[in-house]
Parts: structure tokens; sequence; C-alpha cells
């Protein structure tokens, strides 16, 4: 890392207070195990009839809740379910990562414990925005696999108005790639900024009442101030260390996630 670090950087400008804490992280991190099985993706079964074709779906559902084949539930639906966009190829696929595996371990892990968060530090270019963007759209799914007052109310920023749209463009297309059969509804709310997937219907009275998953995902800019009066239970900080105001926003963000 500090050879690395002096070929990019001026020697001038290196810290060596900095490059120490580098070297005594790194030192601390783990070995990724390493991956010896032929993980094979779930395909839907051909010439099923409508009954069995219920049957296969309800076990993906389950697997994506609860994990399978050694991936945790997170992975489980990135690997098989979610489509990207590459500017070269078009709409592509994730091949299996151990990294990624380990990754959506740790965010897992963080929510079950909802003690501690996840702060990823990693080298550009590797695809960690749609990483982000199937663990926010995951979470919001869960709330229909485990109801039982479960609420997904996700906030999204990074380090301008514009690359925080950019990351939820990315939300929006895993929502709109997924299955019919895996796609909540939105019709509460679908915008360049938010996705409230519940619907508006009407009671017995005749009167306009909100149902669904209560999840929501809402993507803001990176100010201050921004959720203010919100209430939420994951946020997620793409770029943070290009938000120079990141101490005084995460104080601020911090504050609104107690509740959840």
């Amino acid at each position: 890392m500090s050879v690395e670090s002096a070929v990019i950087i001026p020697k001038n400008e290196l810290d060596p207070v900095l490059e120490e804490k580098v070297k005594y992280y790194l030192s601390l991190t783990p070995d990724l195990p390493r991956n010896e099985k032929i993980i094979i993706r779930a395909k839907t079964p051909e010439g099923a009839d409508p009954y069995e074709l219920d049957i296969w779906r309800r076990e993906e559902l389950r697997r994506i809740k609860e994990g399978h084949f050694g991936m945790s539930p997170k992975m489980y639906f990135f690997y098989n379910y979610v489509r990207m966009w590459d500017i070269e190829s078009g709409i592509i696929r994730p091949e299996y990562r151990v990294c990624q595996q380990e990754w959506f371990n740790q965010i897992e892990s963080a929510q079950n414990s909802k003690e501690f968060g996840v702060i990823c530090v990693k080298r550009r270019r590797i695809g960690a925005s749609w990483l982000m963007a199937a663990d926010a759209y995951h979470d919001c799914l869960m709330t229909a696999l485990t109801p039982n007052g479960r609420i997904a109310k996700i906030g999204m920023t990074s380090k301008t108005k514009e690359d925080a749209i950019e990351l939820f463009k990315k939300v929006k297309f895993i929502y709109d790639n997924v299955p019919d059969w895996m796609r909540l509804t939105s019709s509460a709310g679908n915008n360049l900024t938010s996705l409230d997937f519940s619907e508006y219907v009407k009671d017995e009275n005749g009167s306009r009442k909100k149902v669904g998953t209560r999840a929501e995902i809402v993507v803001k800019a990176p100010q201050e101030t921004a959720w203010e009066g919100f209430g939420l239970n994951k946020w997620i900080a793409d770029e943070s260390g290009k938000i120079g105001n990141l101490k005084a926003l995460f104080s601020m963000s911090n504050e609104i996630m107690r509740l959840g």
C-alpha cells in the first residue's frame, strides 16, 4: 500500500501518520476464503405447470430470505436476480465473487446486531454501487417476505445530488428488471428521487388509504439538514470519501436512525 501510494502521491504530500494507520488496518484484514464451489444460477423450470411454477417461486423467495448454496440472502438475490447495465455489453448479470459474498455478510451482520455499520474501503470500478443498490431493494423485498410490522426506510446519498441520482438509477434499473413475481408495487410513488412500495386503495367508506409493504427508498443531496424530519433504518453514503461535510452529515443522519 505504501509503495503504491508513493508512486501516486508526491512524497511531499505523504502523511506518515496516515500511512501507519493504513498499514495497521491492512494488517487486521483477514484473507478472503477461497471459493471451491461451482455456483449454479437459479433457472425457471421449463415446461412446469402453474402449480409447479408456484412451488418453485415460493422456494426461490425462501432462498432470498434465508440464503442458499452457502450464499447469504442478499448474495443469493444479487447473484440470481440482479441485472446490471454495462456501457459496452448492455444488460449483464453478476459473476460470483467471494469479495461480494463477504461484503453482504458484513452488511447482514451489521443489520442483525443493530450496533454498528459498515465502511468499505475499495479500489475504484468494482461495481460497489450496484451492490448497494441491490442491498437497498433486498431490504424492501424483505418487508413483503417478512411482514410482521417490518419497515424499510432507506436513505441514499453521494458526493453530489447528480451522483446520488445516478446511484438511485441503479436501484430503479434493478427494480425494473427483476421478474414480475418479485417486483413490489410502487404505484404510490415512483419518481426520480424516491420509490414508495405501496399503493392507494379505497376502503369500504370510499376513503383513500395507502397499503403495501411499508418500504421506501429516498435519495437526497449530501446536505447536512437533508434528512431532517425523516426516520430511517438504513443510510447509504456512496463516494463518502469525496463528501467534504461527511462528519456533520453522518452526525445528523445518525440521529434519525436511532429509532430504526
